[in-house]
């Protein structure tokens, strides 16, 4: 199969010829339709996930259709029309057992734990516990962002802080997860800053309904403070970077509720004024990713609000011409591009 590949962290990937993934028992075999570039796959690029091992083929948001089943997946056909979280979880923990399958203890992730779905085919472990049928209308395109971006926004915003209608929400970063969240939180009625210094991503944030959107050095706090009437009861790091936690303890408002969603670098370092945690009982969470059993709920959320996904989507490729848009520095991108490895 065609798939891109590196065996270096940093160096440019190339397009080459690989094997074809040999499926466990109870994985299936998926043709990937369409594949999400994240953030997060050039995190992995970079050399700072512990769980990717060289040669790798990147890649973790996808949907497609089954290719090929294993002897111990019951549940599914060759054929149908799937997506995936990009933790495969295991099915067996106690965490799963809780129904807490974005913290499994043994989870699998296409992309980092194994080869990826920047190519023509990617394997799913515990397909039966971890696949979802796709509904008819939906696209490919859009499918794929449920495995992380869109998914990763929905799980954070809903059950993570559960942000309410006429809330105030700060997101710090809109490429493709915050502009996730902002049209996540409109639907449900809250109000939202959106803070990014290019100004294509304002354009975007504005497009989806964001309230204000700025540089962030163009408010000043006591101005937010003001706007927000004492402060945002939740913000969000979309983007990754040890300074946001900081800014984001001096807007929140007492009670309020800081999501840690982007990733940040191994050795990188947050700085948060514990009288401020304190005095305001603030609460620090994190999120990972959404659990199968959410997906339901989220495509009825989805359909409910009438949300098309694929406003999200800033350029569509093939193979052959994805590797630049890989590479560029995540700072460089808004919205999500989507490859068609087929």
């Amino acid at each position: 199969m065609k798939a891109i590949w590196y065996d270096r962290f940093g160096a440019e990937p190339t397009i080459r010829e690989v094997p074809t993934p040999h499926i466990h028992a109870d994985a299936v075999l998926i043709k990937v339709g369409a594949t999400g570039i994240c953030g997060s796959d050039r995190y992995g690029w970079h050399g700072h996930d512990p769980d990717i091992s060289l040669p790798h083929v990147p890649g973790h948001e996808f949907a497609g259709a089954i290719h090929q089943v294993g002897s111990a997946v019951s549940r599914w056909q060759k054929g149908a029309r799937v997506t995936v979280p990009f933790i495969q979880a295991c099915g067996r923990c106690q965490y799963c057992k809780d129904d807490q399958q974005q913290v499994c203890l043994h989870q699998q992730q296409a992309g980092f734990t194994q080869w990826g779905s920047f190519a023509e085919f990617v394997e799913v472990r515990h397909a039966n516990e971890n696949l979802i049928a796709l509904p008819a209308t939906m696209s490919y395109s859009e499918a794929c962002l449920l495995g992380c971006r869109f998914g990763t926004a929905y799980h954070a915003l809903l059950h993570q802080a559960d942000l309410k209608a006429g809330q105030w929400l700060a997101i710090f970063g809109c490429g493709g997860l915050g502009l996730a969240a902002i049209m996540i939180a409109k639907a449900l009625g809250a109000k939202v800053l959106a803070f990014d210094p290019r100004q294509s991503a304002q354009d975007f944030a504005r497009s989806l309904g964001a309230d204000a959107f700025s540089d962030l050095s163009a408010y000043t706090e006591s101005q937010i403070l003001e706007t927000t009437t004492h402060g945002v009861h939740v913000s969000m790091d979309a983007f990754g970077d040890g300074q946001i936690l900081a800014k984001s303890g001096r807007i929140l408002r007492n009670k309020g509720k800081h999501l840690q969603v982007g990733l940040l670098k191994p050795s990188e370092e947050t700085l948060l004024k514990m009288d401020r945690l304190v005095g305001g009982e603030l609460e620090i969470i994190g999120s990972h990713g959404i659990p199968a059993h959410r997906y339901a709920a989220m495509l009825d959320f989805i359909d409910h609000h009438q949300l098309n996904l694929s406003r999200l989507i800033d350029s569509e490729v093939d193979l052959e011409s994805s590797i630049d848009h890989f590479i560029r520095p995540s700072n460089q991108v808004a919205g999500i591009t989507v490859i068609h490895p087929g």
